[in-house]
Parts: structure tokens; C-alpha cells; sequence
């Protein structure tokens, strides 16, 4: 058991030290495929439960990567803007979305410190974020940036259910690495509650569950 714990803290070391970063830069270009075979293909689904809970037509996507959910907003009619802070994910995504869009409403930033005025938006949606979600100074820029009663939108993360073979497998494997794709802790940890009001929602299908932030912004 020592031994596998060690194995553990490894492998949950590599995730977010060098796998994660690498995917989303030098590694981008796989993104997509990778996303898809640790998903079980339920990497998409999850993402586009966002668009249920829009409110009003001017939507911000924070970390857009591939552009694969900027360009289901962009089809629905929606006016949309992106910020990612990964050049490579910007070149992908370019190469999705109409140039009416990337040509000036991609921006490379990050959340912390977006160009944008005070109350540009009525939605901003991350989805699967990365550590920033842990940091209140994100919280404190996307309340900056939406208009009263705004709502940001934050799929949390995904599970698998073990309804067949494949889905097994998965879950086994990140089981042994002691990889949770779904740590309960970090509901408690995301410091949200001085510029929001929110709720926790789990959407499911025949093959996985999908966590939801739905956060209301608080008035000044």
C-alpha cells in the first residue's frame, strides 16, 4: 500500500505539473483525441450542457482551447467572445471558427486580468478549469465583467459510469492511479461566495455525470 500511495502522488504530480500544462500547450494539437478516449467520448457532451443555463446573447468563454464550444455559441446566435492563455490553443481554434470571430473577439489572457469593461457580458462560461478556479481573483474579474444579474456557468468536471466495458476499464485505471475525476472537496474549495450566489447541479445520461456551477453574481 505504501508503494501505491507513492504511485499515486506521482501520478497526480505529472497531471497537473506537466501532463495538463503540455495539453494545453505543446501538446494541443492531440487535445481533442486524448479528451475524448479519457471521457469515453463524453468530453463534448459534458461541455455542451453549458449552453442550457445561458442568460442573455453576449457570452464570454473563459480557456476555449480547441474552439469546439465557441463555435456551437457562434451557431446558436449568440455574440461570443473567448480568452485562453495558450497561444497553440488559439491556432486551433482559428482554424474552426468563422474569421469574423477570430479576428478580434480571441484574446490571449488570462482570467485574472481581462481587457474588457466592467459589465461587457450576461454570461461567462469556464468549463473543466484548470487551478484558477481555485483563486479568488478569478472570481473577483469575471463579477467585474458581468452585467447585473449575470450568471457564470462552470462545468466542474465529469464521472463515468460503469456501464460498460470500456467505461470500466477507465474507471479501474484512474482508480489505481488514484486519479477522482471527481473530487467532492473541491465544491467546498472554489471561493465563489463573496461575488456569487450559487448552486450545484449533477446532469446525467446513460454513461456519465456531469458537475455544474450555476452562479448568480451579487450585487455591489
Amino acid at each position: 500500500m505504501p508503494q501505491m500511495n507513492a504511485v499515486q502522488r506521482i501520478f497526480g504530480a505529472a497531471l497537473r505539473q506537466v501532463i495538463f500544462p503540455a495539453l494545453y500547450n505543446c501538446l494541443a494539437v492531440i487535445y481533442d483525441p486524448i479528451s475524448f478516449l479519457v471521457s469515453a467520448g463524453q468530453w463534448n457532451t459534458w461541455r455542451l450542457y453549458a449552453l442550457d443555463y445561458i442568460r442573455g446573447k453576449e457570452v464570454l468563454e473563459i480557456g476555449f482551447g480547441t474552439g469546439r464550444l465557441l463555435a456551437a455559441l457562434y451557431s446558436l446566435g449568440y455574440y461570443v467572445t473567448g480568452i485562453d492563455p495558450s497561444t497553440r490553443m488559439h491556432a486551433l481554434a482559428k482554424k474552426r471558427l468563422p474569421e469574423e470571430l477570430t479576428k478580434s473577439r480571441l484574446i490571449v489572457c488570462r482570467v485574472q486580468k481581462m481587457p474588457f469593461p466592467d459589465a461587457s457580458f450576461d454570461t461567462v462560461i469556464s468549463t473543466f478549469p484548470t487551478e484558477y478556479i481555485l483563486q479568488e481573483d478569478t472570481f473577483r474579474e469575471v463579477h467585474r465583467v458581468l452585467r447585473e444579474n449575470g450568471r457564470y456557468v462552470i462545468v466542474l468536471s465529469g464521472e463515468l459510469l460503469p456501464t460498460n466495458w470500456y467505461n470500466k476499464v477507465l474507471i479501474k485505471v484512474f482508480s489505481i492511479l488514484g486519479y477522482n475525476t471527481c473530487p467532492a472537496h473541491i465544491y467546498d474549495k472554489v471561493p465563489y461566495r463573496k461575488y456569487f450566489v450559487g448552486r450545484r447541479i449533477t446532469r446525467q445520461n446513460n454513461k456519465s455525470l456531469a458537475h455544474i456551477l450555476i452562479l448568480e453574481k451579487v450585487p455591489n
